[in-house]
């Protein structure tokens, strides 16, 4: 995500090594956040879709486009059967489409995707809410992907190890908009509910009290 300039002159050098820093920072969790999701759905979503469907015709399909070796026929063949019917095996090939359109930086496409899949696990919904919000970053629809990280958050319910990666998006963003309170807040709150969480949190609050006062 882009974020804006500094507005004091005499920091600019500094401001700058700064926001490469964040950049970098909301890369890594955005990284973090495909190869979870593409995780559930192969693994847990495959168990959750595949076996508990009763259409043989989806199941054959999407055995075979997850064991295709070739990228862009794979991505054809998950294409072809997200197109093909409302089975949960339809529904799975529509968000393994998204997760694609997201690598390639296809953004407005993967969104589409995603908001036409139908999925009812809370696991599956926190990553594909998630993966929005993403979108929207990348696009810089700050307040949409702060609304989709938001219904991450309520779909993970409490689960620890998805809550701190959630919230770290969120302060990114916060960190974007210049809404270094709101930023502060999620670190605050990041800190005292999530001390083991693996990740330099007393630095980056530090930084966005910092630049509250300033």
């Amino acid at each position: 995500m882009e974020n804006k300039q500094a507005q004091t002159p005499s920091n600019k050098g500094a401001e700058a090594t700064q926001e490469a820093g964040i950049i970098r920072v909301s890369k890594k969790i955005i990284t973090w956040s495909v190869i979870a999701i593409a995780a559930v759905l192969v693994i847990a979503g495959t168990g959750y879709w595949i076996y508990q469907s009763g259409n043989n015709k989806a199941n054959e399909a999407i055995a075979a486009a997850d064991t295709e070796m070739n990228d862009s026929i794979q991505m054809e063949m998950y294409k072809q059967i997200a197109a093909d019917g409302s089975y949960k095996a339809n529904e799975r090939a529509k968000l393994m489409v998204a997760i694609r359109y997201f690598n390639d930086g296809q953004y407005e496409d993967a969104l589409n995707y995603l908001k036409d899949a139908s999925v009812s696990s809370s696991i599956i919904q926190t990553g594909v809410h998630s993966l929005e919000g993403d979108c929207y970053a990348n696009l810089n629809k700050y307040d949409e992907a702060l609304k989709a990280f938001n219904k991450a958050l309520d779909a993970a319910d409490d689960n620890g190890q998805l809550i701190p990666f959630l919230m770290v998006k969120m302060a990114n963003i916060y960190r974007a908009q210049q809404n270094y309170t709101k930023e502060a807040e999620i670190y605050a709150e990041l800190r005292k509910e999530h001390p083991g969480f693996l990740y330099d949190v007393d630095k980056y609050y530090e930084r966005a009290v910092t630049s509250v006062a300033e």
